[in-house]
């Protein structure tokens, strides 16, 4: 339970810097990644970047990450520059 607590304030932190980005006219999505080792998880394993390569908006991988109690997902800044 704590790990999924942390995790889950460590996510809500990155995201809210991830947001920031935007004041300085850089677009942040969100890639959602697992720890793509042996341990992910048949729930988790589905939603990584490199099998959807799917970009969440802010909003949506804010809510996703944690999955499930102690998941071990992070969602990486995807940053495109505006002209």
């Amino acid at each position: 339970m704590a790990r999924t607590e942390i995790i889950r304030a460590h996510h809500l932190a990155s995201i809210s810097e991830y947001r920031k980005a935007e004041v300085y006219q850089v677009k942040v999505q969100g890639e959602f990644t697992t720890a793509r080792d042996s341990r992910v998880c048949s729930i988790c394993a589905p939603l990584d970047y490199n099998v959807t390569k799917k970009l969440w908006p802010l909003d949506e991988v804010e809510a996703a990450i944690p999955v499930h109690p102690g998941c071990r997902c992070a969602a990486l800044p995807h940053v495109r520059v505006e002209d």
